[in-house]
């Protein structure tokens, strides 16, 4: 993934200033962050690519299956980087049980993160391994 040369990081970093800009009295307004994905362009592919003067088709900025998969990309960027780093920091807020001063701060949270990240990266593995299994086929 690279063409607008955007990294998943660079993607991950979008969307999460996209969230931490619409948290309004402490909740997400999700219909926002939507608003703002839909006006991003694609970090995959170009404009110009998504066109075929040939078949006179083309998938411009705001046809939904660019706009799904800009927004997937995004997500799911977002989702697993997220995820990676509260394992990583041993993010936690359960004041019940004590949390160490050197890092990682909690393993428990760290462990609990790890499973979750671990769940979200095979849910996607698993659709790209389900279509791997049975790929289109063209018309020749």
């Amino acid at each position: 993934m690279n063409p607008n040369n955007r990294s998943t990081l660079e993607c991950y970093k979008k969307a999460q200033e996209i969230i931490e800009d619409n948290i309004i009295d402490g909740k997400l307004d999700w219909l926002r962050v939507c608003n703002e994905l839909y006006v991003l362009d694609n970090p995959v592919i170009s404009e110009q690519e998504l066109n075929s003067e040939e078949c006179e088709v083309d998938y411009m900025q705001k046809s939904i299956e660019n706009v799904a998969w800009t927004n997937s990309v995004y997500l799911v960027s977002w989702v697993l980087y997220n995820l990676k780093n509260k394992m990583e920091n041993g993010h936690y807020w359960n004041i019940s049980h004590r949390h160490d001063i050197k890092e990682p701060k909690c393993k428990k949270g760290s462990q609990y993160h790890n499973d979750l990240y671990t769940k979200v990266l095979k849910s996607f593995k698993d659709i790209i391994e389900d279509l791997e299994k049975n790929p289109p086929n063209a018309i020749v």
